[in-house]
């Protein structure tokens, strides 16, 4: 069975409630493709539909550190904002990131890389169907995605930041500070067509479309965008209504900084402006 095919049954168990074939799904996966972050989140938000808290947090916190390190830091910030609902300091996670991320870091350079996420079309072998308690497969599903340990290479340069690594690592506390995390279903629109510019958004997985109404009031695609993508940041600097809608394309996580993420980098608004 290809791995995108085996994601879709999980999909499918969880919307039926069967969170323990959903969790069996995804300890097979991470079994095999530990660097899927993405799969490790969900099992972190199975964790909080269970309510079980304890286990959803090393969770969070394992795919917040994963993706710091290997060149995903915008879904670290939606990893933290999980820990934060469940009363976690994240404080020094966010550090590490501007750390790294920040204008002057060695780790940050105009040819850099991430961890290859597993490829889609991958042959995987689907678990056996067999009778399992919920509580054993919530076990080995966590065991596997809170395990840090279990990735050990990581690039060594980063790509950087949109905007974001053109500041200072003190900016860009402050402007992490500032940050929404959106974690959005299919088909929810994220900005509209006309509206006042107030935020501007990165993707940090999943993907959106890009469409206008032209003369006629016809929906015209102009892009899709994923990972690491930026958008509605030209209304904003701008103070300009938007100039096209962005809607939400499968499930996507989206990070949000308003006009106070922009105050928060007034010091430094020539470098961010030039970016």
């Amino acid at each position: 069975m290809r791995l995108d095919d085996l994601r879709t049954q999980a999909l499918h168990h969880l919307a039926a409630g069967d969170f323990t074939r959903a969790l069996r799904v995804q300890a097979r996966i991470l079994g095999r493709f530990p660097e899927d972050l993405d799969g490790r989140m969900r099992v972190g938000d199975i964790c909080v539909r269970l309510g079980q808290l304890d286990l959803a947090r090393p969770v969070y916190a394992a795919v917040a550190y994963l993706d710091i390190q290997s060149g995903r830091p915008l879904h670290s910030l939606v990893a933290m904002r999980a820990l934060i609902d469940l009363g976690e300091d994240v404080r020094p996670l966010a550090e590490a990131l501007a750390h790294l991320y920040a204008a002057g870091s060695p780790r940050v350079a105009r040819v850099g890389g991430r961890l290859a996420p597993p490829p889609v079309d991958a042959e995987i072998d689907p678990p056996p169907d067999r009778a399992e308690e919920l509580g054993a497969a919530l076990r080995d599903a966590v065991a596997l995605a809170a395990d840090a340990a279990t990735i050990k290479e990581f690039p060594s340069r980063f790509q950087p930041l949109p905007l974001l690594s053109e500041l200072s690592e003190a900016a860009l506390m402050r402007v992490l500070d500032c940050a929404t995390v959106h974690r959005s279903v299919h088909g929810a629109t994220v900005i509209r067509q006309g509206d006042p510019g107030d935020a501007f958004y990165f993707v940090a997985a999943g993907s959106v479309r890009v469409q206008r109404r032209d003369q006629a009031g016809q929906a015209v695609e102009l892009a899709r965008l994923y990972e690491g993508a930026i958008f509605g940041e030209m209304a904003l600097i701008q103070a300009a209504p938007r100039s096209a809608s962005v809607d939400v394309v499968g499930a996507a996580d989206l990070i949000a900084f308003g006009a106070a993420a922009i105050r928060a980098a007034a010091d430094e608004l020539p470098a961010l402006g030039s970016a």
